[in-house]
């Protein structure tokens, strides 16, 4: 169980570590649910799914981001819980595992980081300190963030993918095909792919923020897609600062 902006990238890495496994991924609050060796669903379909989780009977879950079901009212978390009081082990993974409400008690606990409060709940948490495995992390992390598009999302990129193609078909049968006219295509059809990135990747962003409180610096490579994301961070009520060439 995790947030929807990283149900896929759950997959890419079960399949990588686990390619002998089967794994499936739950789109839809009424969609049926295979048999699988892992079912990845984001909280939002908990509720609705429920039932069909647990016929399922699963041996196991792993709760991603578990500081999202804090709220014992709210029926995502009812689902979870009831779900996971059927399983024979439950994982869950947060940075902020240790919160009750944000804004009056993150703040203290994570000034405090103290030996008492880690050996106070090192029956039920697994802590590692950077210094304890700093030689296997690796310089610099990259992870790709696989992103599950609706047609209406990627009708603006099919049509200019239809119009560029289109014209390059013309050329190539007919010949006189401009300069530089290939670069221009997928220069465009980048500039599209941005376009499409803005609201997952403010998902993403706004995930972040509420994990780890810490500023995020993002860079984009279009001055439409940097204003677009700015009046996304500004819906979700997230302050941000735009430089771009015209600063």
């Amino acid at each position: 169980v995790c947030p929807a902006n990283v149900k896929y990238n759950w997959r890419n890495e079960i399949e990588k570590w686990a390619p002998q496994c089967s794994v499936h991924v739950v789109n839809k609050g009424k969609e049926p649910i295979p048999s699988a060796d892992f079912i990845i669903i984001n909280y939002d379909l908990m509720t609705k799914q429920l039932e069909n989780l647990q016929r399922l009977v699963p041996g196991g879950m792993i709760i991603d981001e578990s500081h999202a079901i804090q709220n014992t009212s709210a029926k995502r978390t009812q689902a979870t819980l009831e779900l996971a009081e059927t399983c024979s082990s439950v994982i869950c993974l947060s940075g902020t595992a240790i919160s009750n409400r944000p804004k009056e008690f993150f703040t203290t606990l994570n000034l405090l980081n103290t030996k008492e409060l880690n050996e106070r709940t090192r029956d039920f948490c697994i802590r590692r300190l950077k210094s304890e495995v700093l030689p296997d992390l690796p310089p610099k992390t990259r992870t790709f963030m696989p992103v599950q598009l609706s047609k209406e999302q990627t009708q603006d990129y099919d049509q200019a993918a239809q119009d560029w193609a289109y014209q390059y078909d013309n050329y190539v049968n007919f010949g006189g095909m401009p300069a530089g006219f290939v670069l221009n295509m997928l220069t465009d059809l980048r500039h599209q792919c941005g376009l499409m990135k803005v609201k997952p990747a403010a998902d993403w962003i706004e995930q972040y923020h509420e994990s780890t409180g810490k500023p995020l610096v993002v860079f984009c490579h279009h001055r439409d897609v940097l204003k677009s994301l700015n009046t996304e961070m500004a819906e979700r009520d997230l302050h941000s600062s735009v430089i771009s060439g015209d600063v």
